[in-house]
């Protein structure tokens, strides 16, 4: 079985998604494996590029290719991601459009892709959207009808204050009794806790070195009796443990995937600085 923790490990995708036939403020997505949202975009010039929707990633980021065919020029930098340091470069986008959506003079960071586009058999890998970008205004994914819906606010049955002060959407979460404050993570196809030394052994098959950005990482699979968020619990909920110098800066104790929410629909109201779902 693979798994897929975005920026810190990845998933196959097969193929872009289908050209936006869709309303205004809705832009169409393809689901792989039922967590990686995908999407069509366009930076500067260049149209039908493949872009990755990850609220896990503090930073978008832009392929070097991409960069280097309209000609971007940036200053040196690392890009830290999860005990890693690549090189990069900070550059600024005269824009990117997401469907409707248009973004400009958008700061981001450019590195190469390829061996990560490589590692996930993917034809190419044109760039991460950030939080950076997707907290401009609310929004949501409703997996059912494969849509991202942008200025969306709607009351849902299940809801979580988002804490902390960094830029990513950390919720707390009790982890079978144990206070943790996880990532909510678009990218992600499990729950991962950094240096969790509760919970027994799971069974599943799953591959002790996964992909992540810039390499591989090892992980370890164990089975939560239960996972707790706010009114919400789920029992029998398996989680991936990453060794805890895989812990970036920010506070964070692990990542959530949204498949262990169950959810059909999940928003990111950052108006109300609240995620919402519902099954």
């Amino acid at each position: 079985m693979r798994v897929a923790l975005l920026a810190v490990l990845f998933v196959t995708v097969i193929g872009p998604p289908r050209p936006s036939t869709e309303a205004r403020g809705n832009v169409p997505f393809r689901l792989h494996r039922g967590h990686l949202v995908l999407v069509q975009g366009s930076i500067g010039p260049l149209r039908d590029l493949l872009l990755l929707i990850d609220t896990g990633a503090a930073r978008t980021i832009v392929a070097k290719a991409v960069a280097d065919k309209i000609g971007l020029k940036g200053n040196p930098t690392n890009l830290h991601a999860f005990g890693l340091e690549i090189a990069a470069e900070e550059a600024v986008l005269p824009n990117l459009d997401l469907g409707a959506q248009r973004v400009v003079t958008q700061s981001v960071l450019v590195t190469d892709l390829a061996g990560t586009a490589a590692s996930l058999q993917l034809p190419r890998l044109d760039g991460i959207i950030g939080i950076d970008i997707l907290r401009r205004t609310s929004f949501a994914i409703d997996y059912l009808r494969r849509q991202l819906q942008f200025d969306s606010r709607v009351g849902l049955s299940h809801r979580a204050r988002f804490v902390g002060q960094t830029v990513l959407p950390l919720i707390a979460a009790l982890a079978d009794g144990t206070r943790v404050r996880l990532i909510v993570d678009s990218g992600a196809s499990h729950v991962a806790l950094f240096g969790y030394d509760k919970g027994r052994e799971s069974s599943l098959s799953i591959k002790e070195q996964a992909v992540r950005l810039g390499g591989t990482t090892s992980v370890r699979p164990v089975l939560l009796g239960r996972l707790e968020i706010g009114l919400w619990r789920r029992d029998g909920v398996v989680a991936l443990v990453l060794d805890r110098s895989a812990n970036e800066p920010m506070g964070a104790d692990g990542v959530l995937g949204l498949p262990a929410l169950g959810a059909s629909f999940v928003q990111f109201d950052f108006v109300s600085q609240e995620l919402g779902w519902k099954h």
